[in-house]
């Protein structure tokens, strides 16, 4: 009982937490106009791509820029500590919400590459398959050839998504082509260690105002989160902290500079 009273106490100073900090940096933040430059996303798994930059893509879509979407993990261990349903089973279904949610931010399913890594099992640098993902992501960013690349920020605070950015980093510098990375968050208001500050530059950071589509992001995030439940009665995307998907509904999201390359 005691174990599960702090669990219960950390849980809501943690929510607290992310809730202040998310209002907090968003007053704080200046705001920037978006850039008429193509763009890919690299979500860790589906419902990062729209939680994270959902308000940029269909910004990005009615002004007819190019954007594409490529998923590391298609997301089947979403329910492994829960109801154990089937890997393949979650995974095939959260395919399916990705393609159904991206169409509401502007995107087909041809604009979106799935790399069907083990969700869970990014790998770090030194790791087993590293290598072969970063190879895999440069050549994929080659035959693309688009500007900027949005992917989760290094301390984002959640394991896959902190080896997604460096797979990124390590990819973008084998391209020729011009191009600007840019990071986006999911996880860091709940999950990063305070104070955030040791983590981020804030000097990087800036935020996008999204209220001409809010409606196309939250019809994109409740295929997410209120499409038909896991037998457990949670979305396929897990069972997600409030004050998480409370900052996903914010009318502005929150990016960070990355590195350049303009030769």
């Amino acid at each position: 009982m005691l174990i599960k009273n702090y669990k219960s106490l950390k849980n809501t100073i943690k929510a607290i937490r992310c809730r202040l900090r998310r209002q907090f940096y968003a007053g704080c933040l200046q705001s920037r106009n978006l850039s008429s430059h193509s763009a890919v996303v690299v979500a860790p798994h589906p419902d990062d791509e729209i939680f994270g930059a959902g308000g940029m893509i269909a910004m990005k879509r009615e002004a007819g820029v190019p954007v594409r979407v490529i998923f590391l993990a298609e997301g089947g261990g979403s329910h492994s500590t829960c109801c154990a349903t089937d890997y393949e089973e979650v995974g095939s279904i959260r395919r399916q919400q990705a393609v159904e949610a991206t169409a509401c931010v502007g995107l087909q399913s041809d604009d979106l590459t799935w790399f069907n890594m083990r969700d869970g099992k990014i790998p770090f640098d030194g790791q087993y398959g590293f290598n072969e993902a970063v190879t895999n992501l440069a050549n994929e960013f080659e035959r693309l050839k688009l500007t900027e690349i949005y992917c989760p920020h290094p301390h984002d605070g959640f394991p896959d998504h902190e080896a997604a950015s460096r797979i990124v980093q390590h990819a973008a510098q084998h391209l020729k082509h011009i191009h600007r990375i840019i990071y986006y968050t999911v996880w860091a208001c709940y999950n990063t260690p305070s104070p955030m500050s040791k983590f981020f530059d804030w000097n990087t950071g800036w935020l996008l105002d999204i209220r001409t589509v809010a409606e196309k992001k939250d019809a994109a995030t409740q295929r997410y989160l209120n499409s038909k439940p896991a037998p457990c009665g949670y979305p396929y995307c897990g069972r997600l902290p409030k004050a998480l998907v409370h900052g996903v509904k914010m009318p502005n999201e929150i990016f960070f500079d990355g590195d350049v390359h303009n030769e």
